[in-house]
């Protein structure tokens, strides 16, 4: 265990492990000068390595070899579903599942824009979490009089009807 006891530096014992990065950011904080180089040339030497393994292993989401991905949708594959103007027909949220905690990752949205003729709009976004500005954003439009399924990367969406105000629609495969 390591102890300091010089006017410059806090008790380290006092914080046990359970806060070893404070301790050693006031190593690193602290003026040098006589005595302190002692400190740090004996214990501290051994502290600057302690720390400097654990700031690299330190990391908000844990490496993604150790868990597994879930994937949260609003959707069922071949179920009639129904959405206003504006609001997402499509939502798809990556999950990444560490010792038990979730780690929200990328979110997928079709969000339905309107009816022009026979010709639909949609936008596709995608968000890094629910709140955050988008990263990638692509409006979309197709026509219904060719065809009533709409192919977009992995989605095939079957529109059954729509106005100006809803739409009704089921996913064939995503």
């Amino acid at each position: 265990m390591l102890i300091l006891k010089e006017r410059n530096f806090k008790p380290a014992v006092k914080e046990g492990l359970a806060n070893p990065l404070r301790s050693f950011a006031s190593l690193l904080t602290a003026p040098l000068g006589g005595n302190d180089m002692k400190i740090l040339s004996e214990t501290g030497l051994l502290a600057v390595i302690a720390g400097a393994i654990l700031l690299s292993g330190c990391s908000a989401v844990p490496h993604e070899e150790a868990g597994q991905y879930e994937t949260e949708t609003n959707y069922k594959i071949g179920a009639k579903m129904a959405t206003n103007f504006g609001a997402p027909m499509i939502f798809k949220r990556r999950v990444y599942i560490y010792q038990n905690r979730a780690y929200p990752k990328d979110i997928e949205e079709i969000l339905y824009s309107g009816l022009s003729g026979k010709t639909i709009k949609l936008m596709y976004r995608e968000l890094y979490r629910k709140g955050y500005p988008s990263k990638f954003t692509q409006d979309l439009t197709y026509d219904l009089s060719k065809s009533d399924v709409v192919v977009f990367r992995n989605y095939n969406i079957q529109v059954i009807d729509a106005s100006n105000t809803q739409i009704i629609f089921q996913v064939l495969k995503d």
